[in-house]
């Protein structure tokens, strides 16, 4: 570095194409941003930090961000930018959801990632369901089709049946 300049002369570059007016331009891209900036966003609403949205369940209370939130549920998006009463409130209430299948599909928001199992799947798909939240939602479908079994059958027509 001389007189205050890097030395350009080695760094990478690839130019994308020229205009009219003889700029060069450099498109740059990051692979990994989303999932980084994600990440990011995760640890926030874990430490609380920029949170704008608190969840009540029962006893369990989550933080989030209301634009994660609503960028993955079209029930949260009708929620926060419809004529709602919840919309200009900081904190809502949850009656007929379960507050572990709140807590994943949250987490979901955030993630992509959700684990369904025999004990979960029975409050995960209503709430995935009631949140709009369609990949879920099918994903709870193909994991009780592949459960699906004589032994179980009735009981999942049953359930189906809720």
């Amino acid at each position: 570095m001389s007189g205050g300049v890097a030395d350009l002369g080695s760094c990478p570059s690839t130019p994308s194409g020229d205009n009219p007016d003889g700029y060069t331009h450099y498109f740059h891209q990051t692979p990994d941003h989303f999932t980084q900036s994600f990440t990011a966003i995760n640890l926030m609403r874990h430490n609380i930090q920029l949170c704008d949205v608190t969840l009540r369940c029962g006893m369990d209370t989550i933080h989030a961000h209301r634009v994660v939130l609503a960028s993955t549920s079209p029930y949260f998006h009708a929620m926060f930018n419809d004529d709602m009463v919840e919309k200009g409130q900081t904190e809502i209430g949850f009656q007929d959801i379960d507050a572990m299948a709140l807590r994943h599909l949250v987490d979901f928001s955030y993630t992509g990632e959700i684990m369904i199992t025999e004990e979960n799947v029975q409050v995960l798909l209503p709430a995935s369901s009631l949140l709009q939240i369609s990949s879920v939602r099918e994903a709870c479908c193909k994991f009780l089709m592949r459960q699906l079994h004589p032994s179980n059958c009735l009981g999942i027509r049953s359930f189906a049946g809720e």
